[in-house]
């Protein structure tokens, strides 16, 4: 459990998280951060993560209620298994009070001193900026620009990888 606050815990995700999970990626404000699409129904969301294996997959919750979900995937390449992806949403409610950094550094916890990973990365939308300050807090890294990356709410947007590397 890592403590952001004393009624709030990071935990691992469980099958019974998937109601509270679909409809936080229901929410406006991680439809417009994420590439989710909207209106998927509980039952859509139980088929896409059948088969969804990340190394990592953990949730915040506040008074029993998830209000932030994140995962660690890692790199199956042979010649990339140093590498790991990240995911990390959190509810339109509670941004702003520490929940995606709490997730965030669970994750590179995990990365660091259970997994021995040297790279972490993610792709962050290029309009996200407090997503993209809470990365470069913790020391990702911008590597570039994905021009039109995604088609969100009639329009193009660009994304940014990024990447915290370890060093030894």
């Amino acid at each position: 459990m890592h403590p952001i606050n004393q009624r709030v815990k990071i935990r691992a995700f469980e099958p019974s998280d998937l109601p509270a999970f679909t409809e936080m990626l229901n929410m406006p404000g991680v439809i417009a951060g994420t590439l989710q699409q909207p209106f998927r129904s509980l039952a859509e969301r139980q088929r896409l993560i059948e088969g969804f294996c990340p190394q990592v997959n953990i949730v915040a919750e506040r008074e029993g209620s998830l209000i932030g979900h994140a995962c660690l995937h890692l790199t199956s390449d042979v010649s990339c298994r140093h590498s790991g992806s990240i995911d990390v949403v959190v509810r339109d409610d509670h941004w702003c009070m520490g929940v995606g950094l709490a997730l965030v550094e669970v994750l590179l916890d995990q990365a660091d001193n259970s997994i021995g990973l040297r790279r972490v990365e993610l792709t962050a939308l290029a309009d996200n900026h407090r997503a993209i300050a809470l990365y470069e807090r913790l020391g990702f890294q911008r590597e570039g620009i994905y021009k039109d990356y995604a088609f969100k709410a009639g329009r193009f947007v660009d994304a940014i990888p990024m990447a915290r590397i370890k060093q030894h």
